[in-house]
């Protein structure tokens, strides 16, 4: 895993860092199994999200919880997204975001409060639930699903993109003159003079349209192979089946590995930059799956609910 760790950090950091800006932070549960389609609208220019969510189970958001809590507060975010809250939780961590509770107003030291507080009002006025439900899945566990809408969708993605290079150059800044730690986040000197590169000349991390999402990452082949690695040792991971959080994390891992890269049909490399594109399905779609063993837990998430509320 340390490979994993030295060779994918460049991945992460430009993947997650727009959105640790959003994050939730710590859910109030976890799930077996999400189904997950995009789909960018011309006409309107909006984004469709569909989240279907199986085999959910309450856990700890803090220390100290006695099981009847970790229940209810399970059971109340669940009832929240199910009656409209903008809280989502997609496939695993950072990817949780919360546009009615989160903490707009804070300033960081990578991003100034009004950067924040501009690209958070326009994803307040953009995004929104336009339906959302609990059931029993063919588990007879819980399940949601939402549909999302997202209106001015190419200026919600030039913000992800903003909130990604104030992230990278955040990173950089911090590594300064600490090689060390410039290789272990960003590679070899060349990816490091390529990524420096496409800061300074606004590259474009994520692009979306009617036919495919684009994720660029400034890497050179050689760094890119040693990544290759990496996510066939990551994806390997099965870990025990005893339910344990240590079992549960290693499989998680692995399987939101599968999950996000799946789908991707096309990997090149062009002047020192990676892109990874994700194509529209028969239906104009981009899909993702992910799965993980059904968890014990989750018999007892749905004793915490009435009949009449799983239907």
């Amino acid at each position: 895993m340390n490979r994993l760790i030295a060779h994918l950090r460049l991945l992460r950091t430009a993947g997650c860092s727009a959105l640790l800006a959003l994050s939730a932070g710590c859910a109030e549960f976890d799930f077996a199994e999400q189904d997950l389609s995009l789909r960018y609208v011309d006409d309107g220019d909006r984004i469709e999200l569909n989240v279907k969510t199986r085999g959910i189970f309450a856990t700890p958001a803090g220390w100290g919880q006695s099981e009847d809590q970790v229940l209810a507060s399970g059971k109340e975010r669940v009832e929240q997204m199910a009656a409209g809250a903008r809280y989502f939780y997609l496939v695993t961590f950072p990817f949780m975001l919360d546009l009615d509770e989160g903490d707009w107003s804070e300033e960081e030291d990578w991003i100034t409060k009004e950067q924040r507080e501009r690209i958070w009002s326009l994803m307040d006025k953009s995004v929104s639930v336009t339906s959302a439900s609990t059931f029993l899945d063919e588990a007879g566990e819980v399940a949601l699903d939402q549909r999302v809408e997202i209106k001015n969708a190419k200026a919600c993605v030039a913000a992800m993109n903003e909130l990604v290079t104030l992230g990278v150059q955040h990173e950089l800044n911090e590594a300064k003159g600490k090689p060390a730690d410039l290789a272990e986040i960003f590679g070899s000197e060349a990816s490091q003079d390529n990524l420096r590169a496409f800061v300074v000349a606004g590259g474009v991390w994520i692009s979306l349209d009617a036919e495919a999402l684009v994720v660029r990452v400034p890497m050179t082949p050689y760094d890119l192979a040693l990544c290759m690695k990496a996510f066939l040792e990551e994806t390997a991971v099965e870990g025990g089946s005893s339910g344990s959080d240590s079992d549960w994390a290693d499989r998680r891992g692995a399987a939101a590995a599968r999950a996000l890269f799946a789908n991707l049909e096309e990997l090149t490399v062009e002047d020192g930059v990676v892109n990874f594109r994700f194509p529209v399905n028969a239906r104009g779609r981009i899909p993702w799956s992910f799965r993980m063993p059904r968890h014990p837990d989750a018999k007892k998430f749905v004793a915490a609910f009435e009949s009449e509320e799983l239907k």
